[in-house]
């Protein structure tokens, strides 16, 4: 059912909105409606489909390889209800392959599965401290070797103008959307996004890490899209991808 009133604030005209009742049934009417998907169109071969409460953060996020969405392909996450991500995983046409994660309250991975064509490998639990096998086999985690002391030299991406640079660009060109204002009258809300500055220096692979409410999490995707290009890190000269965190709140003062 589409959504063609109530939100006001698109990143694309061709961005997409469905309306959902309490059991997920579709509706035509914002009023009955308990949640919305936004369809997103990243590229020809790209479909990300974000599930939010209609007034609060995000519950899940889909990807899909074709318009149609019959396609599972790409990472798919699921949020708790204060809106950090609560778990995550890759799909290749319709199949669990690779690392699927779970986070604690903070974002922070506890145990992580790895798939290989749908088939469970092994899971590894941070807790625990454990390397669990399908076949029964447990085993303690080995101690990572710390490789921090070791003489190599790393240079983190960095903003044009460094991190003054990064400030200013966000306080001159982060909105604080209508809609969200709306919604919070007065108060807070935060945003936590991470990003990788790939080789050439562009932002890439954004994920929200905390949602907070679907215009202001829209927005946090912009301004990281719209802030250009980043000189690349590198480790001994060498330019590496670099991933980075970051947190935004928008703050509504109410009359």
């Amino acid at each position: 059912m589409l959504l063609t009133h109530s939100i006001a604030y698109t990143q694309q005209k061709s961005d997409v909105f469905y309306l959902y009742q309490s059991d997920w049934s579709p509706t035509n009417d914002v009023k009955e409606a308990s949640y919305f998907m936004q369809v997103v169109s990243e590229n020809d071969t790209t479909f990300f489909c974000r599930y939010y409460q209609k007034t609060g953060p995000m519950v899940k996020q889909e990807c899909f390889k074709d318009g149609g969405l019959t396609v599972p392909n790409g990472v798919f996450i699921w949020y708790n209800t204060n809106g950090w991500m609560d778990s995550s995983g890759t799909v290749k046409n319709g199949i669990k392959d690779g690392w699927w994660y779970k986070y604690d309250d903070t974002a922070a991975v506890i145990r992580k599965t790895y798939y290989a064509d749908a088939k469970k490998i092994k899971t590894i639990d941070y807790l625990l401290k454990k390397e669990i096998y399908p076949d029964g086999i447990v085993k303690e985690i080995e101690e990572q070797k710390d490789t921090s002391k070791e003489e190599h030299i790393m240079v983190g991406a960095s903003y044009p103008g460094g991190a003054k640079g990064w400030t200013k660009y966000l306080m001159k060109n982060l909105v604080t959307p209508e809609r969200f204002q709306n919604i919070i009258r007065n108060g807070a809300g935060n945003v936590v996004i991470s990003f990788l500055v790939n080789k050439e220096g562009n932002p890439a692979e954004l994920t929200i890490l905390k949602s907070c409410e679907w215009s202001a999490d829209a927005e946090v995707f912009r301004i990281i899209k719209a802030g250009g290009k980043w000189a690349p890190a590198t480790i001994d000269g060498t330019k590496v991808i670099y991933r980075r965190k970051q947190s935004i709140t928008f703050q509504v003062n109410g009359g």
